[in-house]
């Protein structure tokens, strides 16, 4: 993580957090805190690659959620789909202001240089032109995203949310290059 000085540790009782001289950190989450399990709302679908450019579909395509919330959120039962699939996360915590990438490859050399991404298991999404992802908890719907072929974004693009806080729909997102 870092290339040589000090590194300080922190705790608040639910993370630890090591800082660099820099600045730059790292959370370490204390795993028997128990969060809430998010409100609608809370977590917005914030970036979508659905068409990679360095690498095939099968392996370079993600999701990306963040926390809009003020609070922690459990991951744990939060489930992901989109028309083909789905998967649901069995546990961790997100806290406001972060973000996770989710994947079909951990492998940075093969997934087009994604940062620290979480795998969804093989095949469980693949993801397409035309989309609906889907974001939800039990049988709440947490946030949603559908879109077709002129959706912004495209082959080496990513889609990303413009206000993290706006609606859902394909207008509210960009193209940003990856």
């Amino acid at each position: 993580y870092s290339s040589g000085g000090n590194v300080a540790i922190h705790t608040d009782g639910n993370r630890y957090r090591a800082v660099v001289e820099n600045g730059d950190f790292l959370d370490f989450f204390v795993d028997e805190v128990r969060h809430r399990a998010p409100d609608v709302g809370d977590l917005r679908i914030s970036e979508v690659h659905r068409d990679p450019l360095r690498v095939g579909d099968t392996v370079g395509g993600y999701i990306e959620i963040i926390n809009v919330g003020v609070s922690p959120v459990s991951l744990d039962g939060l489930r992901l789909a989109d028309s083909g699939g789905s998967f649901v996360i069995a546990g961790g915590a997100l806290w406001p202001g972060r973000c996770l990438i989710f994947c079909p490859s951990g492998q940075s050399t093969e997934n087009g240089g994604l940062p620290l991404a979480h795998v969804w298991p093989y095949q469980a999404i693949g993801l397409s032109n035309s989309e609906t992802i889907v974001l939800s908890h039990g049988s709440r719907i947490i946030d949603r995203l559908s879109y077709t072929s002129g959706f912004a974004g495209g082959s080496g693009v990513a889609a990303e949310r413009l206000d993290l806080l706006a609606s859902t729909t394909p207008a509210g997102f960009g193209a940003a290059r990856w």
